[in-house]
């Protein structure tokens, strides 16, 4: 498990692996005193629901640092800008996201 703060440089939404074949999900490209990561944050529509986060925003992310799709991403469990924390999976990894027939249902 990591701690990271940093600055966004990028925010996009793109159908992925790690949030189901039907779902957009959330990745973030963070600046951060040691260069760039990749972070994956979970499903649009969960996402969006308790946070917008934008181009500029100084945040605080905690997760779990891993190989994927040949790149070191983090994949977050919690998101933290300002005052307000985004919860996105439990400490074993579990998405709190509710993951339906085919990903739907969030």
């Amino acid at each position: 498990v990591e701690t990271v703060r940093g600055e966004i440089v990028r925010v996009s939404t793109k159908g992925h692996k790690c949030c189901g074949t039907h779902n957009k999900g959330v990745h973030l490209q963070l600046k951060t005193s040691n260069g760039t990561l990749e972070v994956h944050l979970g499903p649009e529509k969960f996402v969006k629901k308790s946070l917008t986060l934008k181009k500029g925003d100084i945040i605080v992310v905690v997760g779990s640092k891993q190989n994927f799709e040949k790149q070191t991403v983090i994949f977050a469990r919690t998101v933290k800008k300002g005052k307000s924390v985004l919860e996105l999976r439990k400490k074993d990894g579990t998405p709190l996201w509710k993951r339906g027939h085919h990903g739907r249902n969030i």
